[in-house]
């Protein structure tokens, strides 16, 4: 029958106790120890009871190597005792108790155990009713309502919305995207396991007593519930959708032995384990009824033998992915923190006061999953039918203790029907929901995961293939994950994105394309841009090379760099390294030009003269150069004999970087530092900000902003370099700017600038010269000095120049001779420009980007 808090009745009535270790003695060596106990909580109760070892004992020698082996394996495992679980059920005398007030059913055991884990006794440790629970799933919840990113399985796609599957099915050898090879086991109910969209070698796990009969329960929901759990993960290439892990092999177990016998998880989660091997995923889709409070909802772990069993699993390296379950209306609250969108687990204690759900409590080592709108922004709980009191909010719990979430709506997959083995759950337009979908997702991910390890790492012949840890496969899965609308406060973890997880330097399973900024670089980001400024993998040359690879492609120095003249043609070559673990093919690179400006702007990525192919890029193989790019000065530079490069490249597999749209806007008034530079906050998208972001965290976009002056001037005793100053077209900012020199003695420097200019930042001109329009500032050539501080317009737009003279025996001695201007927003540096003096080049050459020898 129905309890109150959805929980389904067995029969009898029966709960798990767990003694003390005294008492646990004591019961042993006399049978009366248990009876009297109940007792002392309700008079004569004892003398009707039924006791039992909570796990059978035809388990005990299973266990019992289980438990040595998992010792073995994780150092950090502290094995309990499972012999101290018994089984009380309650007979129909006992049940018929005056004291009970005549209840029956699952408030029986309920009045029990709430008694046993009060204060007065102490010799009982753990104590909790025995129910079957519906699974953690909202039927019927979706509405037919269709995310548009992707459709009913836009959870196959890329962040945000996604988690990356299709993104990475070629990584890791044909398989490894598709979790060839990787065990996967479903515990719930019932399922279909007929169904032409599935899989026909699943294999079931059978326990005692496999006849179906749920009781209260509609039994064909709980064979939809199964049946779309395994579509999620493992729909095949016939189906309406596309599963997950179509690859790995599917195993199913009931969570109960029976109809009529009380479901002890923790039991069937033993022999799952058993048939098991290491780097497998065992998916608990499940939820679990207060230990005596009638509220359903609750991870399965609330239950304390539940919880010893999952730890036994992931210490036998097993992967557990567990559903933070789903609060439902009618649910009694019982004072918790359960609000309209679902339990914060953190506000459940125990009897005895402890916070297990708390992340510094106890860890199962299982990955926890909560559920998600499937449409952007990904809220954790949303309105689900406004008008429909009862159906107004969706309720996927919360807490430290959840690691992830995913999908809980909206998700196509397989279900069942009566008599139809072909139905899915867009044909009923209800979508498959909850924490149910959303463990799913990330079960499924799982298993690509270890996939990737299977093929990433070989083993010896005869030894079992190489697989993560539980606890690896937790943190990888949460490697650059897509935060949920609210952020870290939502608690509900993050959603895996595959890519940035194949990516990353644990796997490091895909290309990784980058472009020095300069020598030494290894494609570590973000770096202060002071490091972008003389990218030594854009080369600008006078004559087309014949053989660019040959010439340039051992990455050490070009032929010596040459000095830029107006009105002349020149060449540009690109070479690039690619620091993955897999080839880059179809590699190109995008080339600007834009005026020598200080602080930069989005006008170094508007004058694209060309794109240069490159082709394949094999990882480690060194550099690959591109073909040259013919560049001409351009009207636009003027006078001018300094120009500024930037490159951008990719490959057809990873694309290029996004060039955020740097469209200049009207100023917004005064800065008091709007947006500060040095934020990580997403929301800041200011001009400077989203360019700063941009230029910094991509390590395939390089800048040359140095000038090279290779003779001394002609006719003249200075060199003239005009440069701009701009605003940055959204706001008025706080710069300063400062000089940094290293010229030989006898060097001079004068910098001229705006009187405007030079107002906006507070120039202290004690000495200078100039007109009413000009102020002409020298500068000391072999120091750092702070030349002015203030806010500069958004709309500013001012023409300076600097003036350097060097002595003549500078451009042919040994020696590196520079000098530099940059600007600093909030302490960050947001430009530089540099103009380097002679014929410096080192004497040694090195060809990885290893070296720290500057060429």
């Amino acid at each position: 029958m129905e309890g109150k808090g959805n929980g389904l009745a067995t029969d009898p009535p029966c709960f798990a106790l767990r003694l003390s270790e005294t008492a646990q003695k004591n019961a042993r060596e006399d049978p009366k120890v248990i009876p009297a106990l109940l007792n002392r909580a309700v008079e004569g109760v004892g003398d009707g009871i039924d006791v039992e070892s909570l796990i059978p004992s035809e388990l005990s020698e299973t266990l019992a190597a289980l438990v040595a082996r998992a010792v073995c394996i994780d150092p950090d495992y502290d094995p309990p005792d499972f012999g101290v679980w018994y089984r009380v059920s309650l007979t129909t005398d006992a049940a018929a108790n005056p004291i009970l007030g005549g209840q029956t059913g699952p408030g029986i055991a309920d009045r029990l155990v709430e008694c046993l884990n009060g204060p007065n006794f102490p010799e009982v440790e753990s104590a909790h009713t025995l129910h079957l629970t519906p699974p953690p799933a909202n039927v019927g919840g979706s509405q037919g309502l269709v995310p548009p990113n992707g459709g009913s399985q836009g959870y196959l796609g890329r962040a945000p919305g996604g988690i990356g599957v299709r993104a990475v099915r070629h990584y890791s050898g044909d398989d490894g995207g598709y979790g060839y090879g990787i065990d996967f086991v479903d515990m719930e109910d019932d399922w279909d396991l007929l169904h032409t969209g599935l899989p026909g070698d699943i294999t079931r796990i059978e326990v005692e007593n496999t006849d179906f009969d749920l009781k209260a329960a509609d039994p064909m929901e709980a064979k939809k519930h199964g049946t779309s759990v395994l579509g999620v993960v493992l729909m095949t290439e016939e189906a309406k959708g596309e599963g997950i892990a179509p690859k790995g092999k599917g195993y199913v177990i009931r969570e109960w032995k029976g109809s009529n016998s009380a479901p002890c998880k923790a039991e069937s989660i033993i022999r799952t384990v058993a048939r098991m091997k290491p780097g497998s995923v065992l998916l608990l889709e499940s939820q679990e009824k207060h230990p005596y409070i009638n509220n359903r909802g609750w991870p399965i772990e609330i239950v304390d033998v539940n919880f010893e069993a999952i730890r036994l699993a992931t210490a036998l390296g097993i992967v557990v992915v567990e559903a933070a379950g789903n609060f439902g209306e009618g649910d009694d609250m019982f004072g918790m923190d359960v609000d309209p969108i679902g339990a914060r687990l953190d506000s459940y204690t125990t009897p005895r006061g402890i916070s297990i759900f708390n992340r510094g409590s106890r860890d199962s080592g299982a990955i926890m999953v909560s559920g998600s709108a499937s449409m952007l922004p990904l809220e954790p709980n949303r309105p689900l039918k406004p008008n429909i009191p009862s159906l107004s909010w969706r309720r996927f719990n919360y807490g430290s203790r959840v690691d992830m979430f995913a999908w809980g709506e909206n998700v196509l997959t397989t279900t069942a029907g009566s008599g139809r083995h072909d139905l899915y759950t867009t044909d009923e337009r209800e979508g498959f929901n909850g924490t149910s979908s959303a463990s799913a997702i990330i079960a499924g991910a799982a298993m690509i995961l270890q996939g990737f390890a299977r093929n990433k790492v070989p083993v010896l012949p005869g030894r079992d293939p190489y697989c993560f840890s539980p606890a690896e496969v937790r943190y990888l899965l949460a490697v650059e994950g897509t935060l949920s609308e609210g952020g870290p406060g939502d608690e509900i973890g993050v959603m895996p994105n595959l890519e940035k997880v194949a990516s990353s330097v644990w796997l490091n399973l895909t290309p990784d394309l980058y472009l020095r900024s300069f020598i030494g670089d290894t494609g570590r980001r973000p770096l202060p841009l002071m490091e972008f400024t003389d990218s030594p993998d854009i080369i600008i040359l006078s004559a087309q090379l014949t053989d660019p690879q040959a010439t340039l492609g051992d990455g050490s120095s070009p032929p010596l760099p040459e000095q830029l003249q107006p009105r002349k043609p020149y060449w540009v070559y690109v070479r690039l390294w690619n620091g993955g673990g897999a080839a880059a093919e179809n590699v190109s690179v995008d080339l600007y030009w834009y005026r020598p400006e200080t602080p930069i702007t989005g006008n170094l990525l508007k004058n694209r003269f060309g794109t240069a192919t490159v082709g394949r890029v094999q990882p480690g193989g060194g550099f690959m150069v591109s073909k040259g790019i013919p560049w001409s000065w351009t009207d636009q530079l003027g006078n001018s004999n300094s120009v500024s490069f930037a490159a951008v490249a990719g490959s057809a597999d990873g694309g290029k970087p996004h060039v955020p749209d740097f469209a200049r806007t009207p100023a917004l008034g005064n800065p008091a530092n709007h947006h500060p530079i040095n934020s990580t906050d997403p929301d800041v998208n200011g001009q400077l900000e989203k360019l700063m972001r941009f230029v910094k965290d991509n390590k395939n976009v390089a800048l040359r902003n140095v000038t090279r002056i290779l003779n001394p001037p002609e006719r003249m005793q200075f060199h003239s370099f005009p440069f701009y100053v701009p605003g940055t077209g959204d706001f008025d900012r706080k710069f300063r700017m400062e000089s940094h020199g290293s010229l030989p003695p006898g060097s001079m420097v004068q910098l001229c600038l705006p009187l405007s200019l030079a107002r906006q930042l507070r120039v202290k001109m004690l000495c200078f010269r100039g007109n009413t329009d000009q102020v002409e500032l020298p500068l000391p050539p072999n120091a750092r000095y702070r030349i002015g501080e203030g806010v500069i317009p958004a709309d500013c737009l001012a023409q300076c120049e600097l003036r350097v003279s060097v002595p003549e025996d500078a451009y042919t001695a040994p020696g590196r001779y520079e000098f530099t201007i940059r600007h600093l927003c909030n302490d960050d540096e947001v430009g530089r420009l540099a103009w380097r003096f002679g014929h410096f080049r080192p004497e040694k050459h090195y060809k990885t980007p290893a070296s720290t020898e500057l060429i």
